[in-house]
């Protein structure tokens, strides 16, 4: 876990560094894709999970303790599937908070400005988590 954590985080900065905060965004969603979907492995690879909370550490840090904490408090609830359940309850609130966060021109730690990427980011990459859980349903 704390490896893809650390590939989202660093695809997030790097991303960053080489293109503004616009390749920051595009860098940590790029990251999810491609762990959830590698080309190398016949694009059958593992939740993007780990990835998308690194890209929360580099690009919307003041909302990661936010994401833990519902993480947590819906993983330890009755359902059967705490998994797809603790991730879609975070992946709604992250975009819930990054359009917060944009719209307010709140603080953002040492994350970049909020503006109109971070929601769609977090839509992006909360989209394709959530459609890599809707495959392993089918699977």
């Amino acid at each position: 876990m704390a490896a893809d954590i650390a590939k989202g985080a660093v695809a997030s900065r790097i991303g960053r560094r080489l293109a503004g905060d616009i390749g920051q965004h595009v860098a940590g969603v790029a990251a999810v894709v491609g762990h959830c979907y590698p080309v190398t492995k016949d694009f059958r690879g593992g939740k993007g999970v780990g990835c998308s909370v690194g890209q929360c550490l580099a690009a919307f840090p003041a909302y990661l303790p936010i994401d833990v904490a519902v993480a947590a408090s819906v993983a330890s609830g009755p359902w059967r599937q705490r998994a797809f359940a603790s991730t879609t309850a975070s992946s709604v609130v992250w975009v819930a908070a990054s359009t917060l966060w944009w719209r307010r021109g709140w603080r953002n730690a040492w994350g970049g400005p909020p503006t109109i990427a971070l929601p769609l980011a977090a839509a992006a990459s909360s989209a394709v988590n959530f459609q890599w859980f809707s495959a392993g349903q089918r699977r």
